[in-house]
């Protein structure tokens, strides 16, 4: 009879022990997606800005003036100024240290909502090809953003041709 109390009790204090580590892991991933969005997602997008119909050549965008790059990093898919639905596949040329480079996806207001990289294939000192797939979330359909490839600098880290796409999500 002693023996089954024994059992009970390590029973009990087990359960109690794994309930409180399950608490504890519900309470880290609550508090890590807290970290990552501190306002509501949905109240935290901001407004697709309208397309004037009276401007120059029709339309609009918040990227007034990409940076157009040193031809070292090219981006010739998509276009400027085009529609582009998740998976965007973005293509060019890259002629980098390594053949490695940043790509990100920004909204307007300067937030990335994808930093991911690519990868040129071919000779070395050469303009080789490369396409990545980029995907974003629904929740930025009808946005304007922008495209941003850059190569980070094999001297020191800092950012180096730089070129800017800009685009609408749909």
């Amino acid at each position: 009879m002693k023996k089954q109390k024994i059992f009970i009790w390590i029973f009990i204090a087990a359960l109690i022990v794994l309930v409180a580590a399950a608490m504890t892991y519900q309470s880290y991933v609550a508090s890590e997606k807290e970290k990552s969005n501190p306002e509501n997602k949905e109240t935290n997008i901001p407004e697709a800005t309208p397309t004037p119909e009276n401007s120059e050549e029709g339309i609009s965008h918040c990227l007034t003036e990409p940076a157009s790059g040193t031809g070292m990093i090219t981006i010739e898919s998509p276009s400027s100024m085009d529609e582009v639905l998740s998976p965007l596949e973005v293509k060019g040329t890259a002629k980098v240290f390594e053949g490695s480079f940043v790509i990100k996806l920004k909204l307007c207001d300067g937030r990335t909502i994808v930093d991911t990289f690519g990868q040129a294939s071919g000779e070395i000192g050469e303009n080789n090809p490369y396409s990545t797939s980029v995907f974003y979330d629904s929740q930025y359909k009808n946005l304007e953003a922008y495209i941003e490839a850059y190569s980070l600098s094999a001297k020191d880290g800092s950012m180096e041709n730089l070129i800017q796409i800009p685009i609408r999500l749909k």
